[in-house]
């Protein structure tokens, strides 16, 4: 008796269909998974596609460095390459070893921090970075916080995860240039009334980087920070500076100093003793221009100098009064009032401010000291400064 298929199937049939699918479908897992597989070839391309953008890039800031050199007429080094921030920007005096001063077209000003790109800065980074990853950024911190070790106080650190990125952006803006701008001024109220007690700020508040303002204070960090990123600058970030660059720019006032050869222990100055260097409760001074306004001791109103300090007092200031409280024509980064900075202490105490104010004595408070208080601190002696940076 034969058996006929009627329309079915054999086993025979179906175990060698089975078989040429397992064998198809290990072509194609081979094809997907192997050593020559499309999703290695896939990994592969997107790896180099990934790192042909990040040499691209590294291309293009070349190419701008070299675009900024030839239209900026800024002087710069083997070592620092200072830029200006946008076509709104203009040399305004100073130099390298004096300090080099910009402005924008509303007047603004800043002063250049250098940070020279050596190999005794970057120990740890090297001078070769072209992937700029986690571990990079901490190699350039931690060769940083080096450099600038003796303005560094325990607990006190750049660690807000809200700035993150920021901190980043800077910590690269500053390995590339070698430095960055700040304000030659404590930011200044965009007008011609003062704060005497904290007022919520409006939408249309703004702060300027200007001589002979209304020091802008009774505000709170995130406020000031938010004042400072409104300067709006095209293809530069604006922004309170972080506790590290603070540091850097007293390291950078050293070292200047000491280039120079210059009669005053400034190092000493900045750490221990800040007689003569700023606008300090016990720092006696005799400002004759009458652009300069100081506060009544109503603590409200404001009168116009010329006044002479022949006592301890406190004594609020306007802007930049006075050319003895100019480092590398950097004005009162030492008293009139604190600076709110983007540091923190031992991660909870979120608002840092730093070089103390008019009302502080110069034996105990120096452009070093650190102050720190909640989110929600604000107080006449406490303002900000603005730094800038691609």
């Amino acid at each position: 008796m034969k058996f006929k298929n009627k329309g079915g199937i054999t086993l025979i049939a179906l175990v060698v269909t089975i078989i040429v699918l397992l064998i198809l479908a290990g072509i194609s897992i081979s094809m997907l998974t192997g050593q020559n597989g499309i999703l290695k070839r896939a990994s592969e391309a997107k790896e180099k596609t990934e790192l042909a953008q990040k040499e691209e890039n590294v291309t293009l800031s070349n190419y701008e460095k070299i675009i900024d050199k030839y239209t900026s007429n800024l002087p710069s080094t083997e070592y620092t390459e200072p830029y200006l921030p946008n076509s709104t920007f203009s040399y305004k005096e100073g130099d390298l070893n004096k300090g080099l001063v910009i402005k924008d077209k509303d007047g603004n000003e800043y002063v250049w921090v250098e940070v020279p790109k050596t190999g005794t800065i970057y120990k740890a980074a090297g001078l070769g970075i072209i992937n700029f990853t986690n571990e990079e950024y901490s190699k350039i911190k931690s060769d940083l916080k080096e450099y600038t070790i003796d303005y560094k106080d325990d607990g006190y650190d750049d660690t807000d995860s809200n700035f993150s990125e920021l901190y980043q952006n800077m910590l690269k803006s500053i390995y590339i240039y070698g430095g960055f701008w700040i304000g030659r001024y404590e930011a200044g109220i965009d007008g011609d009334i003062p704060r005497i007690s904290y007022t919520k700020l409006g939408e249309n508040d703004r702060a300027v980087v200007k001589q002979n303002k209304f020091p802008y204070n009774h505000i709170t960090r995130d406020e000031a920070q938010t004042l400072a990123t409104k300067m709006n600058y095209d293809r530069c970030t604006s922004s309170l500076i972080f506790g590290i660059q603070w540091d850097l720019v007293l390291k950078y006032i050293e070292t200047k100093y000491a280039e120079q050869n210059d009669s005053l222990d400034i190092k000493s100055k900045l750490t221990v003793d800040g007689t003569t260097t700023g606008n300090y409760y016990n720092n006696l001074w005799n400002i004759m221009n009458s652009n300069v306004k100081y506060l009544n001791s109503d603590g409200i109103s404001f009168s116009v100098c010329p006044y002479k300090k022949e006592i301890a007092e406190s004594v609020l200031l306007t802007t930049g009064a006075d050319k003895s409280f100019s480092l590398m024509n950097i004005f009162d980064i030492a008293g009139n009032v604190w600076e709110f900075v983007l540091e923190n202490y031992n991660d909870d105490r979120l608002c840092v401010y730093r070089g103390g104010s008019y009302f502080d004595k110069v034996q105990s408070i120096y452009a070093k000291s650190r102050a720190d208080g909640s989110l929600a601190t604000s107080s006449s002696i406490i303002g900000f400064r603005i730094g800038l940076w691609k």
